[in-house]
Formats: C-alpha cells, structure tokens, sequence
C-alpha cells in the first residue's frame, strides 16, 4: 500500500468515527444545567442527575436513559417510538403560540416573543429564534424531538386524564410550530419563573461513534415490562385478605414488590424530566 493508499484508507477511517455534530448548553430551574449532543438523528443528553444521560436514536427508533452509576439501562424504544395511544391526546386542550414583537438577543440570536396559549388559558411566555434552524442537526433534532412529542403527549393524555390543569399537558402539537417559526430559546411559566434557557449553541463540534455507543456490560431494563409487572402485582398487594397477618416469608415478596413500584416510579420521573429537558432544548 503507498502512502496515498494509506492516507486515503486513516481519513475514511477517521470519517467512520469521527463527524461534525451540534452541542447545546441550556440552564433551567434553579441553576440546572443540560448539554446536549446532536449528530443527524442521534442524540446524548446530559441533564439532571450526574453520571445519568439519555441516548435516542432516530433511524434505528431506540430510547436509552443510561446510569454510569448503576452500571444499568432502562430501555424505552416501546414507549417512545411505539405507542400506540391517538385517542388520548385529543383529550387534552390544544395549544398555540400568540406572537407578541420582537424578544432580546439570546445566546447570540435574535428571537421572536410568543404567549403560550392552551384554550384560553395564558400558560407562559416562549421566544423562539429562526437562525440556530438553519444547522442541519438542530433541524434534525427538532424533527426527531417533534414525533417523540407526539408521542409524549399521547402517553399523558392516558396517564393524567381530563381533570389536569390544562398548562400541565405535553402539547406535542407545537413542535410543528416550532419547525416553522423557530427554537425556543427561553421559556417562561405563567408565573414568571424561567424554566428553560439557551446558553450556547455550537457548530462544526468533532464527535466520535463511541459517544453515543450504548454501554455492552450493563444492565439492561425494559421499562414497559417493568410498569407492566409493578402494575398488575399493586392490585393483587391491596386484595389479598389478611395481608398484615402474612408470613415472613410473602413479606418480603410484598416488599420486593412495592421496591419494583418504587424503582418504576423513579425513573417514569426521570423520563418525563428528559423529555421535558429535550423538548426545551432541542426544538
């Protein structure tokens, strides 16, 4: 092999590894930080508790929220890419931006301020900026994060039923909206309080595959499997006749029992938390 043969083959190599991709820092509730790497239609979300992030996958329709701590992984491709749950979003009051004027200058980018409507309701205020858009991975990312919104609100719609405050739903409708007029950059509860914010945006970012590569020795959890099961074992808890009078031994089992509830529970938060991180972020 000569030397163009050698150079050729270490940069197809090197463009196998490694690819221009999309880094966004965001702040939120109290002093919160999230970064999040984009490349096509893969992302890495950073956000939350330290040695937790998120890694999606458009193209191969996987959800994995890693815990380096743990050394485990809960997978939920099912619930985010196959739900199958129409029916309930139109549950839910629809929601639409009111375009306001001209907003501040954000992280460098000129914005536009909104009212987020939901019916009649005054939710809180968005400004969105048309330019960061432009960057093909961000385009990517909002469209990605656009059908996980869909999905998203679908499953709330389920979950929280018509009696919730109607500034409390999903609203996957607006990521469209978002495609069109732009990303949000800052996010304002109807309260005041600053929920989301843009720190920085930056392009042309080197990253390598091993980035979003999902860990081969952990631990690996399904998250529909393990609502499913912490679910249908919670009514035969509260049935059985005599409960307090039971062995030592069905203690432990309604122990073990109300822990696989308990770790349910736990990381339905900390999904709804990365997607409500992803969706400020990324759309």
């Amino acid at each position: 092999m000569n030397i163009v043969q050698r150079v050729s083959a270490a940069l197809l190599l090197l463009a196998s590894t490694v690819n221009a991709g999309t880094v966004v820092e965001s702040g939120g509730y109290e002093g919160e930080t999230s970064v999040s790497r984009i490349q096509g239609g893969k992302v890495r979300s950073d956000a939350g508790e330290p040695g937790t992030y998120l890694l999606l996958d458009a193209e191969r329709q996987t959800a994995y929220l890693v815990n380096d701590n743990e050394r485990s992984v809960i997978d939920m491709s099912g619930m985010m890419w196959g739900a199958d749950t129409a029916g309930n979003a139109q549950q839910q009051p629809k929601a639409r931006l009111v375009k306001q004027g001209k907003g501040p200058k954000i992280a460098g980018y000129t914005t536009v301020h909104y009212k987020l409507m939901v019916g009649d309701t005054h939710c809180g205020d968005e400004y969105l900026a048309s330019q960061p858009l432009q960057d093909e991975n961000l385009r990517r990312f909002g469209e990605v994060m656009s059908r996980m919104a869909q999905t998203g609100e679908q499953m709330g719609g389920g979950m929280m039923g018509m009696t919730q405050d109607p500034c409390d739903g999903e609203h996957g409708e607006l990521f469209e909206t978002y495609l069109d007029e732009g990303m949000p950059m800052r996010s304002i509860d109807r309260d005041g309080t600053l929920s989301h914010e843009v720190i920085s945006i930056r392009t042309n970012v080197s990253m390598s595959a091993s980035e979003f590569k999902l860990p081969s020795d952990y631990e690996v959890m399904d998250m529909q499997e393990m609502i499913q099961e912490a679910m249908s074992n919670m009514p035969a808890m509260q049935e059985v006749p005599g409960a307090q009078e039971m062995p030592e031994s069905s203690e432990i089992d309604m122990s073990e029992m109300q822990k696989l509830r308990e770790q349910a529970e736990e990381q339905m938060k900390r999904i709804m938390e990365h997607m409500e991180k992803q969706q400020n972020t990324g759309n």
